[in-house]
């Protein structure tokens, strides 16, 4: 693999050698497992760097595909069978079967919520229902995309299936938005958790993006790379994403109540101004935490135009006050920094550390919150520091230095 190609997809940082292994002890373990050799294929992890909980009604995001992927090293195969081989995970054996000589979609098994196979299936449900082609292959994979931190190891494995299917079966004529859709329904309705569609979005297209849900489908711009002296940093805080799946989908059910008392859908069907001047007459009828959870999607959007007019104008002061106001946001208002009673709160504890390093330019609560990560945003010059401090609480493992990718889920041509 050139090392032009390993900078592209994994960073001007990237150790190479240990790329170049990785991808060769892949290699060898197709090999040994299947007879012969495989091409790859990479779906990388995401950061959402503005726009927190505002997709789920029609509101705007900026999200960035990144530099952890989901790699798999993969063949077509005759028979219409699906293998996949993964380190750490059960393995997995897929019949697609056929009625008249047309693959069947598979029914959802609630023993396999949450398990890869629901993924699988999902994605090659969604294939067939939309009239697309399916079919078989052999694939041997690893991942260094964080497990149930955030950066969407779900989502990047969903639309590694996705373009290993566009690419075996449909000549890559699916366009990104469509295999994001798929791998969205795979994980709503067999994996059975309730998301929208950034992940998706963000993995499948790449690179840093402005992202508008309020037209369908939602309108993607590309925005202008970060500066290559600002510092991206995920922290991993290491809270588990297990059984907080009713805490996520209460925050869409409060906007869509607020909603609801409007007579539209959605928040994003609404203005901000007719929510202010309708608020006084629906005050004593709403929950307290369902007004402040509006509030913060209406102000979340107008962070999101901020950080995109700053990122175009190269004024990146203004876009650390938007990272900045964010997190602000989400923890006073959206309120997804903490669940009530546990007295170990570490995102709250995590993002009061974090803010105290002198380094640290921008914090705030990244992805679904509760649990998880922390977004970092720094001056390069002073990454070693942050480094070091950080690494002293969370530990080596749980401190991502990331550089943003500019491919999403692809055939790694080289």
């Amino acid at each position: 693999m050139k090392d032009e190609r390993i900078s592209e997809l994994y960073g001007v940082n990237a150790d190479k050698e240990e790329i170049k292994n990785r991808y060769r002890k892949l290699q060898d373990k197709f090999n040994e497992r299947f007879g012969r050799n495989g091409e790859f294929f990479s779906s990388p992890g995401r950061i959402e760097v503005c726009g927190n909980h505002t997709d789920h009604n029609n509101g705007k995001v900026v999200v960035a595909a990144i530099n952890c992927d989901t790699l798999a090293c993969v063949d077509k195969a005759k028979g219409g069978k699906i293998t996949i081989e993964s380190e750490g995970y059960p393995s997995i054996c897929l019949n697609i079967s056929y009625c008249d000589g047309k693959p069947c979609p598979f029914e959802v098994e609630n023993s396999e919520k949450g398990t890869s196979i629901a993924l699988v299936k999902g994605v090659v449900t969604a294939y067939i229902d939309k009239g697309f082609s399916v079919g078989g292959f052999d694939a041997v994979m690893d991942s260094t995309v964080f497990q149930s931190a955030g950066v969407s190891s779900s989502a990047s494995y969903e639309l590694l299936i996705s373009v290993i299917l566009n690419e075996y079966y449909n000549e890559g004529n699916i366009q990104p938005f469509d295999m994001a859709k798929a791998s969205q329904y795979a994980e709503n309705r067999f994996f059975c958790k309730p998301c929208g569609l950034l992940d998706q979005l963000g993995i499948a297209f790449g690179g840093l993006m402005a992202i508008d849900f309020h037209s369908d489908p939602p309108v993607v711009k590309p925005l202008p790379k970060f500066p290559d002296d600002m510092a991206i940093v995920i922290v991993n805080t290491a809270g588990d994403h297990a059984d907080l799946t009713t805490h996520f989908a209460a925050i869409k059910t409060d906007m869509v109540r607020v909603a609801d008392t409007y007579g539209v859908t959605t928040l994003g069907k609404l203005s901000y101004s007719k929510f202010c001047a309708g608020l006084a007459d629906r005050y004593h009828a709403l929950a307290g935490i369902e007004i402040m959870r509006a509030f913060h999607f209406f102000q979340e959007n107008n962070r999101v135009e901020e950080l995109v007019e700053g990122l175009n104008s190269h004024n990146f002061d203004r876009v650390k006050a938007a990272v900045t106001e964010s997190g602000n946001s989400s923890w006073m208002l959206l309120q997804n920094c903490y669940v009530s009673g546990d007295r170990l709160q570490p995102i709250a504890t995590a993002l009061t550390y974090l803010r105290s390093i002198e380094s640290t330019a921008a914090v705030r609560i990244h992805g679904g919150g509760f649990a998880g990560t922390i977004l970092c945003i720094l001056d390069r010059d002073k990454l070693g520091v942050f480094l070091i401090q950080a690494e002293r609480v969370f530990g080596k493992k749980n401190v991502f230095s990331c550089s943003i990718r500019q491919d999403g889920a692809c055939r790694v041509k080289y």
